[in-house]
């Protein structure tokens, strides 16, 4: 007789839904952010090799360096010799 009560009781046929229904999606959210934590721990650490040395100057005396540093007349007073 409990057992026929609790099936029809709407307020349990609601918790047994909502169960059914957000397990999986809490599921695949934290599957989906563990992987998004992975991948920016993978990003942070390939960012790390970057150099001013190796990777910013080279561009800087490509496209910058005539205007803002190689004489003594600059342009819009911005000197990149200074920057490291």
């Amino acid at each position: 007789m409990l057992a026929a009560r609790r099936e029809s009781d709407p307020t349990s046929t609601m918790i047994i839904w909502l169960t059914m229904m957000l397990r999986p999606s809490l599921m695949t959210l934290v599957l989906i952010s563990s992987f998004h934590w992975s991948l920016g721990c993978q990003l942070a650490a390939a960012a790390d090799d970057l150099t001013y040395e190796q990777h910013i100057r080279p561009i800087f005396r490509a496209h910058c360096f005539d205007c803002h540093g190689a004489t003594e007349e600059l342009e819009g007073e911005l000197d990149l010799r200074q920057v490291r």
